[in-house]
């Protein structure tokens, strides 16, 4: 075939395959840029963060021309550094900041809205599914209108975590009335969906760097930090990196997880063993998303009786506390596991 079929079930296969053969044919003159087209590709889109401006222009240069290479010319370029762009020709900037002009609006990365000139990640408010009417407080808001209101906060690394979840809980509460879906909330969740509504307003002043240290690839020893925590209504995981280079110490929020707790009564020993549970593959995920070595990870939890059946063997209990023991035991190390007071779990936000 000359061409991929658009909408056939192998295309998506083929294209990333053609992809990283064409890549891989270049690995010999341009190892690092190879790499970068197999690994840092999500479908069609590339992205990287590199020390220096050198490096990133040589990193543009070589990804462009294995690109051609397969007559495949890799447009709409967007950077936080000025002087890549001057390298790249006009025509091939994001639509968005044509004339190097990177104090535009922010824009949008595989969904994460990122302003390039302060080089940060934001939200808007402009892209929720919701009404003025509703917005504005002057009738609440149906179940449906709800959970398309909650959905469509786009999040995936749980920048906002500790927002999000207040919504899923008043939607499981909702749930709970078993009232239909096109009917409006019941009275008694108004005060908490009115608090709600109203921080949500607040999402545009979000602010969080991107980069977590400028020597974050270069550092002395950089640990992973990993906190864990529930109540009755939620549990939850947030992870924070902190990097030493010589004397200078940065402490950086990679993100968090949050879940509502089951509609099925449990107990809070083993709700903050979900929450344990979480953190464990919170932070294998993070380990494998980062190239970068981790020298050493530490879970911090407030729950003595979760610390206490950590350190213990598994299957000296019954299924369920069992099974999730075994899962924290096989994803982590039980020295790395240590006790925090509940006031300085940042977690139990």
């Amino acid at each position: 075939m000359g061409v991929l079929i658009f909408g056939a079930a192998c295309s998506p296969a083929c294209a990333q395959e053609v992809k990283n053969r064409n890549a891989k044919l270049y690995e010999d003159k341009y190892p690092l840029s190879s790499s970068a087209i197999v690994h840092n590709h999500y479908v069609d889109d590339y992205l990287d963060s590199l020390d220096s401006v050198e490096e990133a222009i040589q990193r543009y240069q070589e990804i462009r021309a294995i690109h051609l290479s397969g007559g495949f010319d890799i447009c709409n370029w967007i950077s936080s550094s000025r002087s890549l762009y001057q390298i790249i020709p006009e025509e091939l900037h994001a639509p968005g900041v044509k004339n190097m002009d990177l104090e535009k609006d922010a824009e949008r990365v595989l969904g994460l809205f990122w302003k390039p000139e302060t080089d940060i990640f934001t939200f808007s408010r402009t892209f929720l599914k919701s009404n003025e009417e509703l917005m504005n407080g002057k009738r609440l808001p149906t179940k449906r209108e709800l959970l398309s209101l909650t959905m469509s906060i786009y999040d995936p690394l749980g920048f906002l975590a500790l927002f999000t979840i207040r919504a899923r809980i008043i939607l499981q509460e909702t749930w709970r009335t078993g009232i239909g879906w096109d009917d409006e909330i019941p009275p008694e969740l108004q005060d908490k969906w009115q608090r709600w509504n109203s921080d949500l307003k607040n999402i545009d002043h979000f602010r969080l760097p991107r980069c977590y240290s400028s020597s974050f690839s270069t550092a002395d020893h950089t640990q992973l930090h990993i906190f864990v925590d529930a109540s009755q209504q939620a549990f939850g995981t947030v992870a924070y990196l902190r990097i030493q280079k010589g004397d200078h110490i940065t402490v950086s929020l990679i993100g968090g997880k949050a879940k509502v707790a089951p509609t099925k009564h449990l107990t809070i020993p083993r709700l903050e063993l979900q929450a344990a549970v979480l953190g464990s593959r919170w932070e294998s995920f993070i380990k494998t998303g980062h190239d970068v070595k981790i020298h050493q990870t530490i879970y911090w939890s407030d729950s003595t009786t979760v610390l206490s059946w950590i350190r213990t063997d598994g299957n000296k209990f019954k299924q369920f506390v069992a099974n999730r023991i075994g899962e924290i035991q096989e994803e982590s190390q039980i020295s790395e596991w240590r006790w925090i007071s509940t006031k300085d779990n940042v977690a139990d936000e």
